[in-house]
Order: C-alpha cells, then sequence, then structure tokens
C-alpha cells in the first residue's frame, strides 16, 4: 500500500527532474572548471528534450497508462526500473571560438548553471510538498 502512495507520477517525475539537474550540474562545472583548458570545448544537454520527455509522459499518464517512463532522447536516457537519468552531453559549438579553437563562454555557463539551479530547487521543492501531503494524509487516517 505505502509503495503505491510513494510511487506516483507525480514524484517520479520530480525525482527523475532532480536527477537530471544534478547531473547536468556536474556537466556545467565540468565546463567551468576547464574554461582555461587550451582547446577545450564546452559540453552541455538538452532541457528541451528532457522537458518534452516530461511532457509526453504526463500527458500519456493521463491518458490512462500506467507506470509511465519518459522517452529517452539523444542527450537523456530514462531508466524503465526506478527514477534513473543518464545525460549524453554533446559539445555546444554555437559560442565563440578561441585562438586554441576551444569553444567555451563564461557568461553563458553561469547563466546555465544558475537556470539550473532554479530548476533544481524548485523541483526539491515541488516533491518536499507531495512528501508533506503524504504525511499529513498518513497521520489523519485511523
Amino acid at each position: 500500500m505505502f509503495n503505491q502512495l510513494f510511487n506516483t507520477p507525480t514524484i517520479d517525475l520530480l525525482q527523475r527532474t532532480i536527477n537530471f539537474t544534478e547531473q547536468r550540474n556536474r556537466v556545467l562545472a565540468n565546463d567551468i572548471a576547464n574554461i582555461d583548458t587550451p582547446g577545450f570545448i564546452q559540453q552541455d544537454v538538452s532541457v528541451g528534450q528532457f522537458q518534452k520527455s516530461l511532457a509526453r509522459a504526463v500527458e500519456r499518464s493521463r491518458e490512462g497508462q500506467q507506470g509511465v517512463t519518459p522517452e529517452s532522447a539523444s542527450t537523456v536516457s530514462f531508466s524503465r526500473t526506478g527514477n534513473g537519468v543518464t545525460l549524453h552531453p554533446h559539445d555546444v559549438l554555437d559560442n565563440t571560438a578561441f585562438h586554441d579553437r576551444g569553444v567555451r563562454s563564461l557568461a553563458s555557463l553561469m547563466s546555465n548553471l544558475a537556470q539550473n539551479a532554479e530548476a533544481h530547487q524548485e523541483a526539491a521543492r515541488l516533491l518536499t510538498a507531495q512528501f508533506v501531503r503524504l504525511r499529513s494524509a498518513i497521520s489523519l487516517t485511523p
């Protein structure tokens, strides 16, 4: 019974979002750590692909499908069991190339890092609210 309470589509998707933002933070931190490395080309994953996969999973869940797993995309894979997310970063080539042929931008990295942190905090806040509601419901049952 308790397993069904904690394995809701909302909780699953929020946990996947937290996993995604944690792993993306590592990718962005690696980019920042290597900003001065000659020839370094920064990497990232598509937030849009991740969001589209989650949106499609929500649609299928609303249509009544049980145990909906988001569809994997080129830069993100979803585990069929649990809430695992695996990122496949790609090179970001839309910034200015430096004299050493490296492609990197500290301004875009810091912006991406801030947006990623906001998404992580919001997902954590929403997940906490879900557990507070569950705790409240459990404590009210006789």
